[in-house]
């Protein structure tokens, strides 16, 4: 019984063998879609992937699997497709797998994305029966295999991502299909072990451009019946020149990545594996896996676009939150001016309407009383210098002022600095007037529900003046008093 004798009996004795039969390949950090589908038109372009990995090469009937992949966005990046042909030999076995994928993306903020994928298709698994070396060729048993047999697959795929956190989870060969090479499916079969694929990783920029980046990167592989295989792996990249990594499959094997950006749009890369564990006692042959990428896009920098430093964007996200609260306050306080101006005029026009009224009342009594003769000698009387009175500033209409007790506030002159619609704004405001005016608290205009940011409440409309000028002078800010009286 000679090597191909052995793999077939491992393969196809009467039992489901529960263990790794997903294969290994070492570019997924580059092709993340190679195993979750959800991955489907992550990048926003059309990407076109065709890898070829050989394992096992001491062998003299090695393991070679070539795969190739080409994904893409579409409904304004909403949704992804991708197409997935694979061809897997391995002794007398062979795979060919061919299969859609569907992935759809969720927005939740603008830091955060939640995406869902499907991937369903078919595989066509043969065995070359002529290759087995056996002493009696017309065994009953061999001559009732098939040498082919068409089964459906399915995986299922999940990735979260937040700023330059990624997580993943993929679930190759969701149904489990049994794949029955004996037409009495009693012996020589196999099924479809569901696999279940954690992966994690962090981009960390290490220049303020982000030209350079380090990423470290974590795999977790769990198949009911077989040890969970962790891998670790760390790459740096220079998102316009290539990438290099170094990484670990637990009990396997250690790994080094190289790859290079042509052309703006191509992508080559080349994976070398070196066995260690118990593998290694069955075989000394190192493992090769070389990768071609290509990318159908517009953009003109650089084959990745180079990622916003995420303090950077940030700080740009808060000053952006500060603008927007400024002109808030600028907004309310032209509003709160332009109904103060409109009420004084309002009192202008009565003051005038009275005034007029009042002219016209004299000059009737004049024109009624009798012409009396002027004595030149008489002497004027004199007149007491007349005092101008400071002029009162008007009761302001449209306001009815509460605490935030909700118990009515009292009537007066009341000077004032600022008015919002957000609570959150006002107690802002509020903290920094505090700062200089311990008196500041705030109130609520019931009739529009916005808030009044208040240095100072008086009975005296001298005081309210002097502290109006002292904060126009220091500030070099908008204020303004209000004579409040509940009743107007």
């Amino acid at each position: 019984m000679n090597k191909s004798i052995l793999i077939f009996v491992i393969a196809f004795s009467g039992f489901s063998a529960q263990a790794q039969q997903v294969p290994f390949y070492n570019h997924v950090v580059i092709n993340p879609f190679v195993y979750n589908p959800a991955m489907a038109g992550a990048s926003g372009d059309v990407n076109a992937f065709l890898v070829r990995n050989q394992r096992y090469a001491s062998f003299s009937t090695a393991s070679v699997n070539n795969y190739l992949t080409i994904d893409g966005a579409f409904a304004k990046q909403k949704a992804g497709f991708g197409v997935q042909v694979s061809n897997q030999t391995a002794g007398i076995q062979q795979q060919f797998a061919a299969s859609l994928s569907y992935a759809y993306r969720i927005k939740l903020n603008e830091t955060q994305e939640l995406r869902f994928g499907l991937n369903a298709g078919i595989l066509d698994n043969r065995i070359d029966t002529k290759s087995i070396n056996v002493e009696q060729i017309d065994d009953p048993y061999l001559i009732s295999l098939r040498p082919a047999v068409t089964s459906f697959d399915m995986n299922a795929g999940a990735a979260y991502s937040w700023k330059s956190l990624k997580l993943g989870l993929a679930v190759p060969q969701l149904i489990g299909n049994k794949v029955a090479f004996d037409k009495e499916k009693a012996r020589g079969y196999y099924r479809l072990a569901r696999h279940i694929m954690f992966s994690a990783s962090y981009d960390f920029p290490l220049t303020k451009s982000g030209t350079w980046s380090l990423k470290p990167v974590g795999f977790l592989r769990f198949v009911p019946g077989a040890p969970i295989q962790y891998d670790v792996l760390v790459q740096v990249d220079h998102h316009k020149i290539g990438w290099f990594s170094a990484g670990y499959k637990s009990g396997y094997s250690v790994q080094m990545n190289i790859g290079f950006h042509l052309l703006k749009q191509f992508k080559v890369g080349y994976s070398y594996e070196y066995l260690v564990g118990g593998i290694k006692n069955y075989s000394s042959g190192a493992h090769h896996e070389l990768m071609l990428g290509f990318r159908f896009g517009n953009r003109q920098q650089g084959t990745i676009p180079t990622p916003i430093v995420v303090t950077e964007r940030d700080t740009l996200k808060e000053q952006l939150i500060e603008r927007n609260r400024e002109l808030e306050e600028l907004l309310m306080k032209t509003l709160a001016e332009k109904e103060i101006i409109k009420e004084q005029q309002n009192e202008l026009i009565q003051q005038n309407k009275e005034l007029q009224q009042e002219k016209e009342a004299l000059a009737n009594q004049a024109d009624k009383q009798p012409n009396t003769p002027v004595d030149s000698n008489a002497v004027a009387p004199k007149k007491n210098p007349v005092v101008t009175p400071v002029e009162k500033i008007p009761y302001a209409k449209g306001y009815r002022f509460i605490d935030l007790d909700l118990a009515d506030s009292p009537d007066g002159f009341y000077v004032i600095t600022g008015v919002f619609s957000s609570r959150k704004n006002a107690d802002a405001a509020l903290s920094k007037s505090l700062q200089d005016y311990k008196s500041s608290y705030l109130v609520i205009n019931k009739k529009n529900g916005f808030y009044y940011v208040v240095i100072l409440y008086s009975l005296d409309q001298e005081e309210a003046t002097k502290v109006f000028k002292k904060y126009k002078r220091t500030t070099k800010k908008d204020a303004w008093i209000l004579n409040y009286h509940l009743d107007s």
